[in-house]
C-alpha cells in the first residue's frame, strides 16, 4: 500500500508541474494569475504533499525521499505524451539510472 501511495504522490506531483508549465504559457504575470492551470497545479502539489506527509509516518525517510525520484520518470512520460517533447537517448539513460537507483533503495 505504501509503495502504491508513493507512485500516486509522484504522479500527482508530476502532473502539478505539467499544469504549472501550461500556466506559464499564459504570458505576463497577470495572465498566469488568471490561469486556472496555475491553481489546479498548485492544488495538485498540495495534494501530493499531504500524501507524502502521511507516508513519512509509515516509511523510513531514507527510503521515501529517493522514491520521490519517480516524479522524474513521470515527467519524461508526460512531457512526451502531452507536450510533444522529444526524448533522446541521454534522457532515457538518465531515467534508467533513476529507476535503477529507486530499485536499489526500495529493497
Amino acid at each position: 500500500m505504501n509503495y502504491a501511495l508513493v507512485l500516486i504522490s509522484s504522479l500527482v506531483a508530476a502532473f502539478a508541474s505539467y499544469f504549472l508549465k501550461i500556466a506559464s504559457g499564459s504570458g505576463k504575470i497577470s495572465g498566469i494569475l488568471r490561469s486556472r492551470h496555475l491553481y489546479f497545479g498548485g492544488a495538485l502539489y498540495v495534494a501530493s504533499a499531504f500524501i507524502s506527509i502521511a507516508l513519512l509516518k509509515r516509511m523510513p525517510f531514507s527510503v521515501l525521499l529517493p522514491l520521490g525520484g519517480l516524479c522524474y520518470v513521470w515527467t519524461i512520460l508526460i512531457s512526451r505524451k502531452f507536450l510533444g517533447e522529444k526524448i533522446g537517448a541521454r534522457k532515457i539513460a538518465g531515467v534508467a539510472l533513476i529507476i535503477a537507483g529507486i530499485a536499489l533503495v526500495a529493497r
